[in-house]
């Protein structure tokens, strides 16, 4: 799973956690994401932003 800063276009974190399915992880990322920006001092950028999810599945055609 990654993130990414849409903006500067920069993955700003990614893990791998081994799991199939990875939609109930998006909380800990963005968590992840949160004290990577605290630890450098940097505003929390969850605050005013629009958080988009993609599940990497294509769907089924009809």
């Amino acid at each position: 799973m990654a993130a990414v800063d849409s903006r500067a276009q920069l993955i700003v974190h990614a893990q791998a956690f081994g799991t199939g399915q990875e939609n109930a992880l998006l909380p800990e990322v963005a968590e992840h994401v949160r004290s990577h920006f605290a630890s450098l001092g940097k505003p929390d950028r969850f605050e005013h932003a629009t958080v988009l999810g993609d599940s990497g599945y294509p769907a089924k055609p009809a």
